[in-house]
């Protein structure tokens, strides 16, 4: 069970490290999922066309981190709202998966890996070195420090004579080289690439990065919740109706969020007042 567990604690700690850099420049990044699909069919793409594991997860992660860094660029240029903006891209990113694997596949469902790699150790491993490296960055680093400014504070930044954008931009690359690893993960994972297979992990990793109060450790030790409970809901326990096991992700979502809510406020009200 602890092995299906950190299976799906893998992606999901992968693309919420890439939220939340994000969220902590002030800029939440809400297309995590749209990465993440994106991710997984370009990976299965290059897969297929040299046949390197390697190749591969680096033609995705950096191909899709261009694109979340490209994405960022557009919007500030364009003075474009944020969600709108995100939203379109995961609509039209899901879309353009589903005709180019038609278009070079001749199949717009599932797509089989002729032979599944077994990386599972390989993805934990660079998973487990994210969260250590995102927390890492974020807590002793300047450029991490700089990042949480822009987030906090972006007229104190430019008063510093630093660029604010130039930390939005870093941060959805971050976020689309990460998600992409999400992506390539479930790909070698399930065997296959899925359209609209990413079964909302995405929004799961958003939910971790406010549950986990935007701390690198909590959030990865939400995301870990959230596998926990994604695999008490594949099984089939006789107590819980079988037309509700999928929802129980969600719930476990909904829970903890309210339990972070009350501790969080639990917190503020035990500080003692400012002179």
């Amino acid at each position: 069970m602890l092995d299906e567990i950190l299976l799906g604690w893998t992606p999901l700690a992968f693309a919420a490290m890439g939220a939340l850099l994000t969220e902590l420049a002030g800029v939440l990044c809400i297309c995590i999922e749209a990465f993440i699909s994106t991710g997984a069919f370009l990976c299965y793409s290059a897969y297929m066309r040299t046949g390197s594991i390697a190749a591969a997860v680096l033609f995705a992660a950096f191909s899709c981190g261009l694109l979340g860094f490209l994405l960022s660029v557009v919007v500030h240029q364009f003075r474009l709202n944020l969600f709108v903006a995100g939203l379109a891209f995961s609509l039209a990113a899901e879309g353009l998966c589903v005709l180019l694997s038609q278009r070079l596949f001749g199949n717009s469902g599932v797509l089989r890996l002729p032979a599944s790699p077994q990386n599972r150790a390989s993805f934990f491993a660079l998973a487990l070195g994210a969260v250590l490296l995102t927390w890492f960055v974020v807590r002793a680093t300047c450029a991490g420090r700089r990042l949480r400014a822009a987030g906090l504070s972006a007229g104190a930044v430019i008063e510093c004579g630093l660029n604010p954008q130039a930390y939005y931009a870093a941060s959805w690359a971050c976020a689309g080289i990460l998600s992409a690893l999400a992506g390539c993960a479930m790909l070698f994972r399930l065997g296959a690439y899925v359209p609209y297979g990413t079964s909302g992990r995405g929004w799961l990793a958003l939910a971790a990065v406010f549950m986990g109060f935007k701390k690198p450790v909590l959030v990865a030790a939400c995301c870990f919740v959230f596998a926990l409970a994604s695999v008490v809901s594949s099984g089939s326990p006789r107590f819980i109706p079988p037309p509700a096991l999928p929802a129980i992700p969600y719930l476990a979502a909904l829970v903890l969020y309210v339990l972070s809510c009350a501790a969080h406020t639990k917190s503020c009200r035990n500080k003692p007042a400012a002179p």
